[in-house]
């Protein structure tokens, strides 16, 4: 890890890498999926460590359009079905911007997962939502099997939505809930692959296991991880205990790594030295070196819930054209308490 971390500021000095082609391959999808990719990418001798970090997804593949969608139809985007008489949502600046809403009898059928409520309709509104650095504000509302429903109108003008940088997004059906596997490339890189198979290419191993099902625009429950910004359940715990950016030091494993951390510096081109990690960040450190178990323990209660991409058949678009994870604590979740979620967006 620190010797990477030199690298990146320019400490030492980076070998010219080989050229690098995208390697042929399929989503991982099954069990015998991951280990034929296993068996076909060397290691074999790693094959239980790797196995054991698979957890079950659902990958949303988007549909057609859908203006014209039955009430109460899980969909993405367009107007939400909401009971008769009620209002557009609203956040702290304009209308909120509506996600979509998932049939749970549905989603249950379609997916043959039990994790969530058997009945009712879920619906997901974003009232704000800023940069990466700030929490996202979430209206989740759960409208019991049977209570009338009416679509609501949406505002006659763009500008009249809040602060959440999307608007009224495009109605689509979603088309499937592909069942696969997830896979958390940091979880995999702490089995030290490189360092134990020297041999073998862990860049092309990372590649295919993050590849999707065509038309994949997101994912029903599985792991709250993103490719390039690590756990995101990390950054929703640390919010929720006040201690917002903790996920950053995550890594770090005892106090005499950070005191090596803070020795790493670069010389930019106007002269200045830039020094990543800084002695001011050392009560944020210490707290969590004291308090590991706990935040780790707290991290692993939130289970994600739905992870949506940035995609054109919605025309949702959020900063990067980055992904939105939704999340949910997992002891609400076993009463089918859905009314408080948290969620993050990355920025790259």
């Amino acid at each position: 890890m620190l010797d990477w971390l030199k690298r990146m500021v320019g400490l030492q000095t980076r070998p010219t890498p080989p050229r690098w082609t995208l390697p042929e391959g399929s989503p991982i999808l099954t069990r015998d999926d991951l280990g034929n990719l296993i068996d076909r990418c060397g290691y074999q001798a790693a094959r239980a460590e790797i196995m054991a970090l698979a957890v079950p997804v659902f990958h949303i593949i988007a549909g057609s359009p859908a203006p014209n969608a039955p009430l109460g139809q899980t969909r993405l985007g367009g107007a939400p079905d909401l009971p008769l008489g009620s209002s557009w949502p609203l956040g702290p600046f304009g209308a909120a911007s509506f996600l979509g809403q998932f049939d749970l009898q549905d989603v249950a059928a379609r997916t043959g997962s039990d994790d969530l409520p058997p009945t009712g309709l879920l619906s997901l509104f974003i009232l704000g939502m800023d940069g990466a650095g700030e929490p996202v504000e979430m209206l989740a509302l759960l409208t019991p099997m049977g209570v009338p429903l009416q679509r609501l109108a949406p505002p006659e003008d763009a500008s009249e939505f809040g602060d959440t940088g999307m608007g009224y997004l495009n109605p689509i059906d979603i088309a499937a809930f592909v069942p696969g596997l997830s896979i958390a490339p940091a979880d995999v890189e702490r089995l030290e692959l490189t360092t134990r198979f020297p041999e073998q290419d862990e860049l092309s191993f990372l590649y295919l296991l993050g590849l999707k099902p065509d038309g994949s625009i997101g994912e029903w429950l599985g792991r709250g991880v993103d490719n390039g910004d690590g756990d995101q359940r990390q950054v929703a715990h640390a919010r929720r205990v006040g201690r917002p950016g903790l996920e950053r030091f995550a890594f770090i494993a005892d106090w005499a790594e950070w005191e090596q951390l803070k020795t790493i510096s670069s010389r930019l081109q106007n002269g200045t030295i830039y020094r990543p990690w800084k002695d001011h960040d050392d009560p944020r450190v210490r707290w969590l070196l004291d308090n590991r178990a706990e935040f780790d323990a707290g991290t692993q209660t939130l289970q994600l819930l739905l992870r949506l991409e940035s995609n054109r058949p919605m025309n949702l678009w959020i900063n990067d054209a980055d992904p939105i994870f939704i999340m949910v604590d997992q002891d609400r979740l076993a009463q089918g308490d859905l009314s408080e979620v948290h969620a993050t967006v990355t920025q790259g």
